[in-house]
Formats: C-alpha cells, structure tokens, sequence
C-alpha cells in the first residue's frame, strides 16, 4: 500500500485522459496499482512519471487513465480536485484455474 498527496489534477492528451501531480507520502507506486479516495473514487494507474513545474520544481505525476466520456472526465476531475490524498493498492492478484 502506498499513500500519495494530491497537489494538482489536470487533463492529458486533449482532455482525454486525467493525471494527478503531487508527492508519494509512503510506500511505493507503480503502474497498475489501484488509486482509491474517500467517497468512493477508484482508477487505475497507468503511468507515474516526474513533471517539471513552472518554478522548476519537480513532481510525480499519476496518469489515472481515460474516464468514459467528458461528463465522467469532469466528474473525475471535481472529485480529484476534492481531494488531499490517494491510497495505492496493489491490483489483486489473478487467480489462474489448476492445471488438470
């Protein structure tokens, strides 16, 4: 489980995807963990990446993938901007059927 401060929410690639800037407070965060918030926010990470500020300051960025349409992108970016911090989970592990 990894802990992560959200300082900035933005639209990548035209709007089409969301990415979220800020710091990791604990733990470790890599692609394919499971971004969850209070009030029932979910998505998963598809890329973390730093990002240079105006400023020059670094930060880690997020990408938390494409919401299905402008409304559930404006939804995404509204509850994101509400937001302090995210908690990562790892993905659940796959269950493979036994071999017979």
């Amino acid at each position: 489980m990894a802990r992560f401060r959200v300082d900035d929410v933005w639209a990548l690639f035209s709007g089409r995807r969301v990415a979220v800037g800020g710091k990791v407070l604990d733990g470790e965060v890599r692609p394919g963990m499971v971004a969850r918030a209070a009030g029932g926010f979910t998505a998963v990470v598809r890329a973390v990446e730093f990002v240079r500020q105006g400023d020059g300051a670094e930060q880690v960025s997020l990408d938390l993938g494409s919401p299905d349409g402008p409304a559930e992108r404006q939804a995404w970016i509204a509850a994101l901007n509400a937001l302090s911090e995210l908690t990562l989970d790892d993905p659940p592990a796959e269950v493979s059927e036994p071999a017979t």
